[in-house]
């Protein structure tokens, strides 16, 4: 039977059908859609997981691993459509999230992109958003500065949210001190 071999479907096979699934995720978001799009996207992860190497960093849905518990190899080109397909996906699914104010999984997500691309310019902007809403400054300005450096024009508004948070945690930190030294009044 074609597109299987002794060990199972064929890598091309499975990069098909995730690539099915990614299809049918990303046709859901254009509708407005993100849980079922996000549904969709993992999915296809399932198709695809089995060909990234685990360095142990992996923060990605154990759920998954019954998927992929066995590291599978394909051609160079192969794994490396695999690679791209994963840090796609990720990516995708941390946008996902974000529409649906998920912010833990959007970090999560966009992290596990990150661990494969690091110089994925998307995942960055949405685990740095990602962090904003979850109100870790630091992580935040970090993520974000690293996108201004690739793509100015996008994080313009990232930014201001960012100072605006800054300067609400300062006031706050503060105030909490004032009252600490003023005898606790």
């Amino acid at each position: 039977m074609s597109g299987y071999d002794a060990d199972g479907p064929t890598v091309a096979l499975n990069l098909a059908r995730a690539e099915e699934f990614k299809a049918r995720g990303t046709a859901a978001f254009k509708d407005g859609a993100w849980k079922k799009a996000s549904f969709e996207y993992k999915n296809a992860l399932n198709f695809c997981k089995s060909y990234i190497p685990d360095d142990g960093k992996s923060d990605a849905d154990p759920a998954l691993a019954m998927f992929g518990s066995r590291q599978r190899k394909g051609t160079e080109d192969e794994q490396s459509a695999a690679k791209t397909l994963f840090v796609s996906l990720h990516a995708n699914i941390a946008m996902c999230k974000l529409k649906l104010a998920d912010y833990e999984a959007v970090v999560k997500h966009a992290s596990e992109a990150l661990r494969l691309d690091p110089a994925h310019t998307k995942a960055r902007f949405r685990r740095g958003t990602g962090y904003l809403k979850l109100k870790d400054v630091e992580k935040a300005e970090e993520d974000l500065l690293a996108v201004q450096q690739r793509d100015p024009e996008s994080v313009k508004g990232a930014l201001k949210e960012l100072e605006a948070e800054k300067a609400a945690q300062k006031k706050k930190t503060d105030s909490l001190y004032r009252k600490m030294f003023a005898g606790g009044q």
